[in-house]
């Protein structure tokens, strides 16, 4: 088998869609994997497993040799090993192997660098052929009318011949791709994009669709030429106000290299973040005073932490300070968190003495940051029993996201109004804890669907308070 038709034969990686990402924390992660994922130097250790096999040698050879990010696209084609093994790693959503593969941020880039909206005009239908197994296929007929999730890149031709010669026998199937030109405007980063003129095979005309492509499986029909199944590429955008509310607020400051890490540690994976750190700072091209290394060790902190291990936790945020010029805009984040270590080991008094110290310099502070460190004085005062020096500084939080609600989502202050609101109704003016919850549920309902479990407890909480308000 040549090169070319290696190409069209990887196994397919599809989730049915439910209630998108709110059901699948996986699934929710593979948005984020192009723009997450770090170039990593330990992509030559998962090239090497592939070594001992003479007829690859000269390819891995080649790409080690060749690869760069301005052929990003064309290396993809050409090199069909590098391709499947990049393919199983997001099947199989093995973040430490997908960790490895530097050259697939570059790839994401050059699709969106070479995405032309006035080039999808040339192809309305694209055409693949492949062998899927038995559970695949009737994973797929189950899904008729339903939307499914390819968790890979997917390749195709604008050719159907093409796509037939690699349907050629009775166990593969034909995809046929219904692709609704006006899908591809909405978002950059998932829209289709042609690679004629950047791809190794100029007589073909490939469309590469990213990770996380969406479709519609519209039919399921055996014809005499074999199976052939009907998909359309739909633009499923419910959730992506919430996944830019994530980037804006967890992933915008953080190095390339440390982004990855930080979603493992908001979705609770500690042990992986944890890896990947530590796979990091043995990195030898990283020096101390280095912001990656910075970003590590305030992250191995912040892991230490939720685990309840607060020496430890201190000691990471102790380097990270270290590492620290004396001014700097990151050391008073770095304070915080000292703070917050404090106040998880009930020490009050010396959390908001870090705390205070950090909020010296909140002119200089990102305003995020300043929100949120508002956000902690208010929880340190609710838990000293100073409710209302914790409602100032959640009033003073809601101002820096209103008043700045252009760099912000919606999402950041719907919480503030919760808490708020929460605090009316322990002094028992349910009529303003209403007022400020019913603020709440305009918020979330934008991004979340409506049985998503904090919004259900959300309008919980609003018919109690009714209840009680209409009882006094």
């Amino acid at each position: 088998m040549s090169d070319q038709q290696l190409i069209m034969s990887s196994s397919l990686a599809m989730d049915e869609i439910l209630d998108d990402v709110w059901k699948d924390e996986e699934s929710f992660m593979s948005k984020f994997y192009p723009n997450a994922l770090l170039k990593s130097q330990d992509f030559d250790k998962r090239l090497d497993e592939n070594k001992n096999q003479r007829i690859k040698q000269k390819l891995i050879s080649e790409f080690e040799n060749e690869f760069s990010s301005a052929n990003a696209i064309r290396r993809y084609a050409r090199y069909s090993l590098i391709y499947r093994l990049l393919n199983k790693s997001l099947r199989s959503r093995n973040i430490n192997q997908i960790f490895k593969f530097r050259f697939l941020i570059e790839l994401q880039k050059q699709l969106e660098y070479n995405f032309d909206e006035k080039s999808t005009e040339v192809f309305f239908k694209v055409y693949r052929g492949q062998q899927i197994s038995r559970v695949e296929l009737v994973k797929l007929q189950k899904s008729i009318g339903k939307n499914i999730s390819i968790n890979t890149y997917l390749s195709a031709s604008t050719e159907e011949e093409v796509g037939l010669v690699y349907a050629g026998s009775t166990t593969d199937v034909l995809f046929e791709i219904d692709v609704d030109i006006t899908v591809c405007f909405d978002n950059k980063r998932m829209s289709p994009v042609s690679t004629r003129s950047l791809s190794y095979f100029h007589d073909e005309y490939e469309v590469i669709s990213p990770v996380g492509s969406i479709f519609r499986v519209n039919a399921v029909q055996q014809h005499n030429d074999g199976r052939h199944i009907y998909l359309k590429l739909v633009n499923k955008n419910d959730n992506e106000a919430f996944y830019q509310y994530i980037e804006k607020s967890y992933l915008y400051k953080s190095p390339p290299s440390v982004k990855f890490a930080s979603l493992l540690i908001l979705i609770g994976d500690l042990e992986k973040a944890e890896g990947m750190l530590q796979m990091l700072m043995e990195d030898s091209q990283m020096s101390y005073g280095d912001l990656n290394m910075r970003c590590n060790y305030d992250f191995m902190g912040q892991i230490w932490c939720a685990r309840g291990e607060y020496a430890f936790a201190l000691s990471w945020y102790e380097k990270s300070l270290d590492s620290l010029q004396s001014v700097n805009t990151y050391r008073e984040v770095i304070l915080s968190h000292i703070g917050n270590v404090h106040d998880e080991r009930g020490e009050k008094s010396l959390a908001l003495k870090y705390c205070n110290e950090a909020l010296i310099h909140k002119e200089t502070m990102d305003l995020l940051d300043l929100a949120s460190l508002c956000e902690q004085f208010s929880d340190l005062y609710r838990k000293m029993g100073h409710i209302d020096e914790s409602l100032i500084y959640l009033c003073k939080a809601l101002d820096i996201y209103i008043y700045n609600k252009h760099q912000f989502s919606h999402f950041n202050y719907g919480n503030i109004y919760l808490l708020i609101a929460a605090i009316f109704s322990v002094r028992i003016d349910y009529q303003k804890a209403l007022s400020f919850q019913k603020c709440a549920l305009s918020v979330p309902s934008q991004l979340v669907p409506k049985n998503y479990a904090r919004l259900v407890i959300a309008y919980i909480n609003v018919g109690c308070n009714y209840t009680q308000w209409s009882n006094d």
